[in-house]
């Protein structure tokens, strides 16, 4: 809600039409933390607007830092995947992950 606001009042001060999220870019902005806060949002989202050429805005175009993740697909761990982190936790010498965000 705080983004559609933030959207519609860019559109006031531009004279523009008003740009939506798409279900993406929404997803996106829900996983992001937002370390500026909402002056970290009004900024994302107006850079986005400015060099967006559509009136419905892609996670691509919020340009977003970090890592970068496919909000379209959500796959299923292998095997392969689990094998390491079972056979450390059945040891116990299973380190835990460690996600740095850039």
């Amino acid at each position: 809600m705080l983004a559609s606001a933030i959207l519609e009042r860019i559109a006031e001060r531009t004279g523009g039409p008003a740009t939506r999220l798409s279900p993406a870019a929404s997803a996106a902005l829900r996983c992001y933390r937002f370390p500026g806060n909402v002056r970290e949002l009004e900024n994302i989202l107006e850079r986005a607007v400015a060099l967006a050429g559509d009136d419905v805005l892609m996670a691509d175009d919020l340009l977003l830092p970090g890592p970068e993740v496919d909000l379209q697909i959500e796959s299923e761990p292998t095997p392969a995947d689990e094998e390491p982190a079972a056979a450390g936790a059945e040891a116990g010498t299973a380190a835990p992950t460690v996600y740095e965000l850039v």
